[in-house]
């Protein structure tokens, strides 16, 4: 989590997304980025139908949004929610991994949604936030450049978890 809070942007994640159409706009470019793709068959003919507000593959017809086949699938909770849940996580995890921190109700309370999407949320970004590069939605929120720590600082060490915490600080 040192490796992602060190890339989160300075002035902070709703700063760098005010709306939600920045937060789509992000998350298509952090998915895809190389250009959009059919996440059915992979096909980069892809057209966009207007009304609708989604993506449609020529190829095998699928219709699809930059959330679809993904951790935000059916979510019904806005984009900048989860960006700044995805910010939260990664700053209380990296400071206070041995924490539960914030609890589902806190997050209820922060991101003004039930307990239940709240808790749900959370399982999901920290499932999330486990695999390489933060997955998805750490890809998205930690856009800096990469830091790692010196050659010499042997990796998954208290060494390297006090030099990465030296560094947060300044």
């Amino acid at each position: 989590m040192m490796k992602l809070l060190l890339r989160l942007p300075v002035a902070g994640v709703a700063e760098a997304w005010p709306t939600e159409t920045a937060c789509r706009e992000r998350l298509i470019v952090a998915r895809w980025p190389g250009g959009i793709r059919c996440p059915k068959c992979e096909s980069g003919q892809i057209g966009f139908l207007e009304k609708r507000k989604n993506y449609r593959c020529k190829s095998c017809r699928l219709q699809f949004t930059a959330q679809s086949h993904s951790l935000l699938h059916r979510s019904h909770v806005d984009l900048q929610k989860w960006f700044r849940t995805t910010e939260l996580l990664i700053w209380h995890n990296a400071h206070h991994p041995d924490l539960n921190y914030p609890t589902g109700h806190d997050l209820k309370d922060h991101l003004e949604i039930s307990y239940a999407a709240a808790h749900a949320i959370k399982k999901k970004i920290l499932k999330e936030l486990l695999l390489p590069d933060g997955g998805l939605l750490g890809s998205c929120v930690s856009v800096g450049p990469a830091v790692y720590a010196p050659a010499d600082v042997l990796a998954g060490s208290s060494d390297e978890l006090l030099w990465y915490d030296a560094h947060i600080t300044t």
